[in-house]
């Protein structure tokens, strides 16, 4: 498979951005991962605790690139994640910090996807349309939508993740996103937009001009597309 793909992340209207992102290649194992985060701006530190996530479950991928993606493996980069944040808020005096979660990382033909909290991601067929989307960890407490999946100090029974795997197709579509990208605009474009988008770069500037228009938030996006053909120069190619 050939894996390219386009990324953002922006502060939108807010002060600081506390989004992070990273990607990673890993051709002697065909693999790609992308790892989005998103810090709960109701808390100091959000930053602190995206960076955090993003670095631990990198670093645990990079440590363990040869072995193949499961639950476990998953599940395991997670608590990793978690103890870091312990650790962080610990020296920090016990300070508050959380942040979601969106991952997929594709060997091969085959993909797995994880998420914690209300950052997303979306696996598009073009003839078909979304053929999978993960389900937001939120939920209504009083009049405000609260998150009761993420990653937050000491708080282990939140650290959950679903979990997703399917095989790829030619022609399949990547996103992985916060909630600064869907939130300003409709799902309707959304899927419109990574449907008919030409490259990823293309869909990446249109979210950037929605966002930069519409949006209230920090936003970040991952973009990828799937291939069995040298479609694309300078990207990743399995074969």
């Amino acid at each position: 498979m050939l894996i390219k793909h386009a990324t953002i992340s922006k502060t939108g209207k807010r002060h600081n951005n506390e989004d992070a992102l990273r990607v990673l290649n890993h051709p002697e194992v065909e693999g790609w991962t992308g790892i989005a985060c998103d810090g709960l701006g109701g808390h100091d530190n959000g930053e602190v605790a995206s960076e955090i996530v993003a670095n631990s479950i990198a670093a645990y991928w990079e440590e363990f690139t040869t072995t193949p993606d499961t639950d476990e493996k998953v599940k395991k980069a997670c608590d990793i994640a978690f103890d870091n944040i312990n650790e962080r808020s610990k020296a920090m005096n016990y300070a508050e910090m959380g942040t979601t979660l969106v991952m997929a990382s594709i060997r091969r033909n085959s993909i797995t996807i994880a998420n914690l909290g209300d950052s997303r991601c979306y696996l598009i067929r073009p003839r078909m349309g979304v053929i999978f989307q993960t389900i937001d960890h939120t939920e209504i407490c009083g009049e405000k939508e609260v998150l009761n999946k993420c990653f937050f100090p000491f708080r282990r029974s939140a650290v959950k993740p679903d979990i997703f795997q399917t095989h790829l197709m030619d022609g399949d579509r990547i996103l992985i996103c916060t909630d600064g990208i869907y939130k300003s605009t409709t799902q309707d474009n959304l899927i419109k937009i990574m449907r008919e988008g030409k490259t990823p770069e293309d869909i990446i500037q249109t979210l950037d001009d929605i966002c930069e228009t519409y949006g209230l938030d920090n936003y970040t996006a991952i973009v990828a597309f799937v291939s069995d053909g040298l479609k694309y120069p300078n990207s990743v190619y399995y074969t």
